[in-house]
């Protein structure tokens, strides 16, 4: 019996057919910028030979002066972070990069970055332009390991010491893709307590915020109080108050009372009561979709993103450096974001 060679071909490469559209529709169409921009986050070279040739700023206050600017600092420290060595192969590094620029200027010891690490002020590369009008603002956390064993060890022989990590919670611009406030706890600290936080250092940065959207962990009616209670502008109530959007849990109650054959919700509980209710009419995967719950995931892309580009780790051992540490990752992330993201078809 004849075999049709034809039917069995196409059969057997049915999935790889499919595999092959759907990597079609997602083509990066900016893939020219966006490879420029993927390069030139690398290039060091215009900021060190800029921060070099900085004046030192004079402040007047007593004592010995400065011998290097805070740009200089600055750069050097994102260098750092970039190559993710110690502050010793730190300046080796930069001095190898001013002996082939062939410039006579002196650059800072190990000893001398370590100390200004925690006098230097970081700011977040924030790009205003992309920031327009009221953002959906993305609150999320996770774990950046300050101490214990490898994971291999831990793999192989199992876990015989503690591991220390800090909490880092961030702000993400849904829009602008980047992160635009953050704060750093102990590992122990709840998500939910750093909320209030992160709205007020959004806020003092001009930011107006439409939503703060987050997963389970920030379904707290509290928090719908203190957030709802913050205008979205403070110069222009009539736009309305900030609102929270976190999922309630599957076993979520609808908070009233029955009065007479009335069923009346319970002051101070109505966003919350209505999540419970549309949860329970359409589901809460509908509800998820409808509410647009799922922005949120963009969060955890940052998040990726960052320990990608600079590992889950802190090399710091000063609660003070490792604020600054982070600082500067996100400033690095976000000015990265700002020189080119892809874009797809």
């Amino acid at each position: 019996m004849k075999t049709n060679k034809n039917i069995t071909h196409k059969d057997n490469n049915t999935k790889s057919n499919k595999t092959h559209q759907k990597s079609h529709k997602n083509r990066i169409k900016n893939w020219t910028a966006y490879n420029k921009s993927l390069v030139n986050r690398g290039d060091f070279y215009i900021a060190i030979e800029d921060a070099l040739l900085t004046p030192v700023e004079r402040t007047g206050k007593p004592g010995r002066p400065k011998l290097y600017s805070d740009l200089l600092i600055k750069v050097i420290l994102e260098i750092r972070e970039f190559i993710g060595g110690p502050f010793r192969q730190t300046a080796g590094l930069v001095s190898f990069i001013v002996r082939l620029a062939k410039l006579s200027v002196k650059v800072p010891d190990y000893t001398t970055l370590n100390k200004r690490m925690s006098r230097i002020d970081y700011n977040l590369n924030l790009e205003p332009k992309r920031i327009a009008g009221p953002i959906y603002l993305l609150v999320d956390s996770t774990g950046l390991k300050t101490c214990g064993e490898g994971e291999w060890k831990d793999h192989k022989h199992g876990r015989d010491k503690r591991r220390g990590w800090a909490k880092l919670h961030v702000g993400y611009d849904y829009d602008s893709e980047q992160i635009v406030a953050f704060e750093v706890t102990s590992e122990s600290v709840a998500d939910e307590k750093e909320l209030p936080a992160i709205l007020a250092q959004a806020k003092s940065s001009g930011i107006l915020i439409k939503q703060m959207i987050g997963d389970g962990a920030y379904d707290s009616n509290e928090l719908y109080k203190i957030v709802e209670s913050n205008y979205i502008d403070d110069k222009k109530p009539e736009l309305g108050k900030i609102g929270l959007l976190a999922p309630p849990p599957t076993n979520a109650v609808w908070h009233g009372k029955l009065k007479g054959d009335q069923l009346v919700e319970e002051s101070g509980w109505e966003t919350r009561n209505g999540y419970v209710g549309r949860c329970m009419i359409y589901g809460r995967e509908i509800w998820k979709e409808m509410s647009g719950y799922h922005k949120r995931s963009l969060a955890e892309t940052a998040m990726y993103r960052l320990k990608k580009a600079f590992t889950g780790e802190l090399k710091s051992k000063k609660d003070e450096h490792r604020v600054k540490e982070i600082a500067i990752r996100i400033g690095l992330l976000n000015r990265w974001t700002n020189q080119g993201m892809p874009m797809y078809t």
